[in-house]
């Protein structure tokens, strides 16, 4: 029964947050089935979580995941190994995937990242978590806001396991924020800085020297 009064309060709430407004926080325009999608598996997440003995989230995680709200949501893009070694820019060869992602918080501040695609037709969650990775979207999306007329793009390079965030303005790519993936792929020191901006000369030849080198390995087994 808690259950069910627990679903319909995450429910009207999700509607009053859509007519009230609230989701001009998304870093894009999300399709409503998609949002639909999210706050539903978030609920579905939240309640497989408490069933769970030996959870892959800590305590302190799943008990700010029963406060959760959906917050910054995105695609996530990438480009094809065969684009990639041919580009002199990685913006004009950049696809969505057809994976949407949002930022979850708990209390304003990032607990996880849930996973939205299409399966059997249908918009439905399929994977949540990822802290890190939500707390370094959420600083980036607070360093270049929306409000101030930056736009964002979440970016996968799969075969270097990189993850970068794309910075324009008025139609003008700035660069790469270079998360922690692409930090590790790139031997980047330091702690994880949302105000890095990489350029595509910073960036292109060091991700086509790893994934020539990972196709090299495939070709070899």
């Amino acid at each position: 029964m808690k259950t069910h009064v627990k679903r319909f309060m995450w429910f009207s709430l999700f509607v009053v947050l859509i007519f009230s407004g609230c989701f001009s926080l998304l870093a894009e325009e999300v399709p409503m089935e998609v949002l639909q999608a999210a706050q539903k598996g978030v609920c579905d997440f939240v309640d497989a979580e408490s069933s769970l003995e030996n959870s892959p989230f800590g305590i302190s995680t799943k008990a700010a995941l029963d406060n959760a709200q959906l917050h910054h949501g995105f695609q996530v893009y990438t480009v094809s190994p065969v684009k990639l070694l041919k580009s002199t820019g990685l913006s004009s060869h950049l696809a969505s995937t057809g994976l949407w992602r949002f930022v979850v918080i708990s209390e304003g501040h990032p607990v996880s990242l849930i996973t939205i695609a299409q399966v059997e037709g249908q918009w439905r969650a399929v994977s949540m978590g990822g802290a890190q990775l939500a707390a370094e979207v959420n600083k980036v999306m607070e360093k270049w806001p929306t409000k101030q007329g930056y736009s964002h793009r979440f970016i996968r390079i799969y075969q270097a396991r990189a993850d970068f965030i794309e910075i324009s303005r008025n139609g003008r790519s700035i660069g790469f924020v270079p998360l922690t993936a692409s930090r590790l792929a790139f031997g980047i020191g330091g702690g994880f800085d949302p105000a890095v901006i990489l350029h595509d000369s910073e960036i292109l030849s060091p991700l086509k020297e790893i994934v020539i080198e990972k196709m090299n390995n495939d070709n070899q087994k």
